[in-house]
C-alpha cells in the first residue's frame, strides 16, 4: 500500500497545504521524547543561559562607552532622554518640564539618539 502525499493528505482533511503544514508544526511541538534522545553536548535546549565572562566583559565596556557618549550631550538632549528614559516621563510631561511643545520634544529626543549613535560608533570603532 502507498503512504498518501502531502497534497492528498490536505485534500482528504479539505485543509490546504500551508494549514495542513501549520497543523503538522503544532502537533509535532507537543510530542514526547525521552531526554537520552534530544539531550547533547551542543544542544540549545540545554545550554547554560547565562552570560560568559566575554559577553560580560563586552556589556560592562558597552555600559562606560554609552555613560561617556551621555556626558558628550549637549546638555537639553540629556536632560530629555533622562526625563524620558529613566524618570519615565511621556513625551507630554518632559514637554511641560522643559515649556516646550511635545514635538520639540520628539525632535529632542531624535537628535540626542542619533548623536549617541554616532558616539557609541566612534567608541566602538576605537575600541578594536
Amino acid at each position: 500500500m502507498l503512504k498518501p502525499t502531502e497534497a492528498e493528505i490536505a485534500a482528504e482533511l479539505q485543509l490546504s497545504p500551508d494549514e495542513l503544514a501549520r497543523w503538522r508544526g503544532e502537533i509535532d511541538s507537543g510530542s514526547v521524547a525521552s531526554i537520552d534522545d534530544i539531550y547533547t553536548d551542543h544542544s540549545i535546549m540545554f545550554r547554560d543561559q547565562s552570560p560568559d565572562i566575554e559577553d560580560k566583559l563586552t556589556l560592562s565596556a558597552r555600559k562606560v562607552m554609552l555613560k561617556d557618549a551621555i556626558a558628550a550631550l549637549p546638555e537639553r538632549e540629556a536632560l530629555v532622554l533622562q526625563l524620558y528614559y529613566v524618570e519615565e516621563l511621556n513625551v507630554y510631561e518632559v514637554a511641560a518640564v522643559l515649556g516646550v511643545t511635545t514635538g520639540r520634544v520628539s525632535q529632542i529626543k531624535k537628535a540626542a539618539m542619533e548623536r549617541l549613535r554616532k558616539l557609541m560608533d566612534v567608541a566602538e570603532n576605537t575600541r578594536r
